[in-house]
């Protein structure tokens, strides 16, 4: 129980920061921000079924597309180039009807929906990529204590490609060796860790920044 309660207490963490500096961080953070409050009590209710020898993976078939489209809505808020805004909107709502899909057609609820995973996390992993070459490229003057949208693509590539391949593997290695397949899962933990750790250093820049800007604007 060591990583889940790590797990827990970073996405709890990251919970509080987003409550206690959602007024005053960039409109961006809006969508990421509704995904905390709704999958904090969901993971809780999935390990509780879990600690009960339950299936909890028809919870992850309506977390799934939630999570992909408030993370793909940030992105969608922050890259500045139109073409790749329409871009992300094009492609979150096919993304979103194609998990839809695989959820009432191809592997469907209860059973675990990889297909869908895979999917979100590499155009996920594609958002992240372009936000920082779009941060890259910008006019714009970038530092690491100044600047949300780094970290948030940092949260999503320290999450997505890994959380992607144990996705491709962990089905094959259940079959043939529960101990290391636990290990996969431990692996998991640790990008799920870091993806929540830092959004949250994110949350805690933007909300820096924004309350200091309006301390000077009321000045």
């Amino acid at each position: 129980m060591i990583r889940e309660t790590i797990y827990f207490v970073v996405m709890a963490a990251t919970l509080a920061i987003w409550l206690a500096c959602h007024k005053k961080v960039d409109r961006s953070f809006l969508m990421p921000g509704i995904f905390l409050c709704i999958n904090f009590p969901l993971e809780l209710y999935a390990l509780a079924l879990l600690l009960q020898l339950k299936n909890n993976l028809f919870l992850y078939h309506f977390q799934l597309p939630l999570e992909f489209w408030c993370i793909s809505f940030y992105f969608f808020r922050v890259i500045q180039k139109d073409a790749m805004k329409r871009a992300i909107i094009i492609t979150s709502v096919a993304v979103v009807l194609t998990c839809i899909f695989f959820s009432l057609f191809i592997q469907k609820i209860p059973r675990d929906n990889s297909y869908s995973t895979l999917l979100c996390n590499v155009v996920l992993t594609l958002c992240a990529l372009i936000n920082l070459l779009d941060l890259l490229y910008s006019k714009e003057a970038v530092t690491l204590k100044t600047c949300h949208r780094f970290w948030m693509s940092i949260a999503c590539l320290a999450y997505y490609p890994g959380n992607m391949l144990i996705n491709v593997m962990i089905a094959y290695v259940w079959k043939a060796d529960n101990a290391i397949a636990d290990k996969l899962w431990t692996i998991d933990y640790v990008f799920n860790t870091l993806f929540y750790f830092f959004i949250g250093v994110a949350l805690l820049i933007n909300g820096k920044v924004g309350s200091t800007s309006n301390r000077g604007a009321t000045a």
